[in-house]
């Protein structure tokens, strides 16, 4: 997404327009800035040396300032003005929120055009608010899947995480369903938060599986996320061992995933080994957790159930196939736990 304004740069004005939010708010006292020099407190006072502003500034003001603390804290507030102060170089022009509680000063030019601690125009601070809320009003609107011949959808997992196990079992019915019709991907989060049950090396079993032996690897999931047997499920898929052995060792001294596991200090947080085998989708995609939806490219919202996601699958699909009038169960199984 390309940022007009960054959550630092938000932070940054925040900084310079609201002096100590969340600090300084509905003190009842005064702040002055250190760099105050000879200030004269005129509450309330009329007799101020300095081009009075009207409304019309006080209120491009004051939008700005409401739009910047919704930007900041989620909640909504109005602001009244209630006066200024002369502080030699420049003035504080202070408000009240809709309790009444005192707002820190905010400090602007004599001529009533900048921010004075970074010299900010103050028109420019109102644009650059308002563009960071459509910004964020954007990133609000889920994103919209693009269409395709052959949609292909991606489930990024842990394979011992709960709800990862439960948006499996809602993608193996689909699958079944549109086999061949679209390309279902399981996919790995780059990092394991469940080592002890043995995640990491689970991981790596099917992350060979599914490279080298598609179709065992489905029938190998479709009874791991019941039983997570994983001796037994190789026998009953018919994985050839052999192959996955040659694959899972090689891949293991490649991405140095053993040597990861036994040293915590390469471990994320001190906590979770590194998983890097897809670090670069993870990235693409900005993966957070398990599972994470990616559709035809696009991370989405997906019910994690069989008709939820084959609703979605399905319009993906330029033309849907006649498969996709089919019913799947509108149930998910239960979950709970911990996935990132």
């Amino acid at each position: 997404m390309g940022e007009q304004m960054n959550n630092q740069q938000i932070a940054i004005y925040a900084l310079i327009a609201l002096v100590a939010l969340g600090i300084g708010y509905g003190a009842s006292s005064i702040f002055l800035p250190q760099q105050n020099g000879n200030a004269t407190l005129l509450e309330n006072s009329t007799n101020l040396s300095v081009a009075q502003p009207d409304m019309a500034q006080i209120n491009a003001l004051k939008v700005a300032l409401e739009g910047l603390i919704q930007l900041q804290s989620g909640t909504a507030t109005t602001l009244t003005y209630v006066g200024m102060e002369d502080m030699g170089n420049f003035v504080n022009v202070n408000f009240k929120d809709q309790n009444g509680a005192a707002m820190p000063p905010i400090s602007v030019s004599r001529d009533f055009q900048y921010l004075y601690q970074g010299a900010t125009k103050i028109t420019d601070f109102a644009t650059q608010v308002q563009l960071a809320q459509e910004e964020e009003q954007q990133a609000s609107q889920p994103a919209q899947v693009p269409k395709s011949d052959k949609p292909v959808l991606e489930v990024f997992v842990m394979s011992y995480c709960p709800y990862g196990i439960q948006a499996e079992q809602a993608v193996i019915p689909v699958q079944t369903l549109l086999k061949g019709k679209v390309d279902f991907k399981i996919r790995f989060v780059d990092y394991a938060m469940h080592p002890s049950s043995g995640e990491v090396q689970e991981n790596l079993r099917q992350y060979c599986m599914q490279k080298e032996q598609e179709d065992a690897y489905w029938k190998y999931l479709s009874c791991f996320v019941s039983s997570k047997d994983s001796a037994s499920c190789l026998a009953t898929a018919g994985v050839d061992k052999t192959k996955l052995d040659v694959c899972y060792n090689t891949t293991d001294q490649q991405y140095n995933l053993t040597n990861m596991l036994n040293d915590k200090s390469t471990w994320l947080s001190g906590a979770y080994p590194p998983f890097p085998l897809e670090s670069n989708l993870n990235d693409q995609y900005g993966v957070g957790g398990s599972p994470t939806f990616v559709l035809n490219g696009v991370q989405s919202q997906i019910g994690r159930t069989p008709e939820g996601v084959k609703a979605a699958v399905c319009d993906a699909f330029n033309t849907p196939p006649a498969e996709c009038s089919t019913t799947l169960s509108t149930s998910g199984t239960t979950a709970s736990g911990s996935c990132g």
